[in-house]
């Protein structure tokens, strides 16, 4: 695959940001958490160690794969050393094609891993909306089923 063998000087550069990206509060403990989204499902670990290395140090990788099938979920988090590299690995690869798929990049939020652990739930193990869908997205509904539920 070409991404595979994509270095920084044939990276594409991103005109379209025209400020670094806005950083978390924090870096984890190891470095500067970064989200990885719209991959291919053949990618691996090893694909994305190639994609970030030339930007600077990556301390680990990690795509996120379907149990069953072993391919990727289409997300994968990559961990890098310092925050002058996170951002132009972010800046560079924000918006670059891999396939028919165009990648985005951001930090990691913890709205991210929320989602994520979301997706790790069996889909047998949820029939629809849970209890705390219904609370968060739909506060309104949720309390007039609660004056409803009261007249039985």
């Amino acid at each position: 695959m070409a991404a595979t063998a994509a270095t920084a000087a044939t990276l594409p550069i991103n005109t379209g940001i025209t400020a670094a990206p806005a950083a978390p509060v924090s870096p984890t403990s190891q470095g500067w958490a970064l989200f990885v989204y719209n991959l291919p499902p053949e990618t691996d670990d090893r694909m994305l160690w190639q994609l970030f290395g030339p930007f600077g140090a990556v301390l680990s990788v990690k795509v996120v794969t379907d149990f069953e099938t072993h391919k990727c979920k289409g997300f994968g988090f990559v961990t890098m050393a310092e925050y002058q590299e996170a951002v132009m690995a972010i800046t560079r690869l924000n918006g670059f094609t891999i396939g028919d798929r165009t990648l985005q990049v951001s930090f990691k939020t913890q709205l991210r891993k929320i989602w994520y652990y979301k997706q790790r739930i069996p889909s047998s193990m949820h029939l629809g909306l849970s209890l705390v869908d219904v609370v968060c997205s739909y506060p309104l509904l949720f309390i007039l089923l609660l004056f409803a539920m009261e007249d039985f």
